[in-house]
C-alpha cells in the first residue's frame, strides 16, 4: 500500500509527489521518478519546525540516503508569498514514512542540528539585546528616530517566532512509534 504527499516547493517547479511504497520512498515530478530511496539505504530522517516569514507554522522532513537526499515541507507554494497549508496530509505521510523505517537502521532525529540550535540561542540571548541597545542609542542621538523605531518594531514582531523555534527545535532522537508533536504541524 502506498502513501503519497504532493506539494510545490516554489514558483520554478511543478508539483512534486513523495510516495512511500512497500520497499522504497520515491520522488516524482511530472510523472517521472526523480529519485528512489530503498528504505534499507535511508541513513537518517530529520523532522523540524521550520518557519518562514510567509509560513510561520511550516515543518520540514529531510531524508538522507546513500544516493542523495530529499526535503519535504508541510506547505505548498500557490503564488507570490502564498502557501497552502497541507498539515494533515504531511502528518499522515511522515508518520507512514517513519513507520516503514522502523527497524531498518535509519537514524530518526528531530529539531535543528546542535550548531544551528546553539547559534539560534546565542542570537536570542546576546545579539538581540545588543541590537536593542544599539537602536536605543541611535534613537537618542540621531534624527532618524521614527524610521529606526519602525525597524525595531519589525524585529520585535518576529520574536515570538524565534521563541517558538527555540522551544520546538531542541535537537534529539526519537523512536518510530513516538514522533515528537512539536516537530509536526
Amino acid at each position: 500500500m502506498s502513501s503519497d504527499f504532493t506539494a510545490r516547493r516554489n514558483a520554478f517547479e511543478t508539483d512534486t509527489t513523495w510516495s512511500c511504497g512497500d520497499d522504497a520512498l520515491e520522488v516524482r515530478r511530472d510523472g517521472a521518478v526523480l529519485q528512489r530511496f530503498p528504505y534499507v539505504s535511508i541513513r537518517s530522517v530529520n523532522l523540524r519546525f521550520h518557519p518562514t516569514q510567509y509560513s510561520r507554522s511550516r515543518c520540514r522532513c529531510v531524508v538522507r540516503a546513500g544516493g542523495g537526499s530529499t526535503t519535504i515541507d508541510s506547505v505548498s507554494y500557490t503564488g507570490f508569498a502564498t502557501f497552502d497549508d497541507r498539515s494533515a496530509a504531511y502528518r499522515k505521510f511522515v508518520s507512514t514514512l517513519v513507520a516503514r523505517l522502523d527497524g531498518r537502521g535509519a537514524r530518526l532525529t528531530h529539531g535543528a542540528g546542535p550548531i544551528t540550535y546553539g547559534l539560534s540561542v546565542l542570537l536570542a540571548v546576546v545579539a538581540l539585546p545588543l541590537l536593542l541597545a544599539v537602536v536605543a542609542w541611535f534613537l537618542l542621538s540621531s534624527g532618524l528616530g521614527a524610521l529606526i523605531l519602525v525597524k525595531v518594531l519589525l524585529v520585535l514582531a518576529m520574536l515570538p517566532t524565534l521563541w517558538r523555534y527555540l522551544k520546538r527545535n531542541r535537537p534529539g532522537r526519537f523512536e518510530a512509534s513516538r514522533i515528537p508533536p512539536e516537530v509536526l504541524p
